[in-house]
């Protein structure tokens, strides 16, 4: 629905997951490519996807250093909405975050979105949608 309502969908997402060296670089990028698929199966698709692999706490077995640091682009810092907003030429205050954390929330109103929703992380999506088309 959103692919054909005249907005991006545009993901911005937190994956400290490669901070904490859970997963690599290129095991993310399979788990979007994934993603990408599944959503292809049912029509849509994703316009951008930019994530954060940022964490501030260390103390993690196998964390990477180099990405242990606190940032300005993990949520709720505004820094990939900004980011995205750049490179699309966006309109952030014509523009929604949908998420599933106050964290989500908090981002899109800090970065002026015209509507910050939250839903419930087995929440339906189709009726967040409703709020916006």
């Amino acid at each position: 629905e959103i692919n054909n309502s005249g907005y991006l969908a545009v993901v911005i997402t937190n994956q400290p997951v490669i901070a904490r060296g859970e997963i690599s670089f290129e095991q993310l990028n399979e788990i979007h490519n994934k993603l990408e698929v599944l959503l292809g199966k049912e029509g849509a698709y994703i316009d951008a996807l930019y994530y954060c692999p940022h964490h501030p706490d260390k103390g993690f077995e196998g964390e990477r250093p180099e990405y242990k640091k606190i940032c300005g682009c993990r949520k709720p810092s505004t820094g990939l909405i900004e980011q995205a907003a750049k490179d699309f030429n966006i309109d952030v205050s014509n523009s929604f975050m949908i998420g599933d954390s106050e964290q989500d929330a908090e981002c899109g109103r800090k970065a002026g979105c015209k509507k910050s929703i939250r839903i419930a992380t087995n929440g339906n999506l189709h009726d967040a949608l409703k709020e916006i088309i």
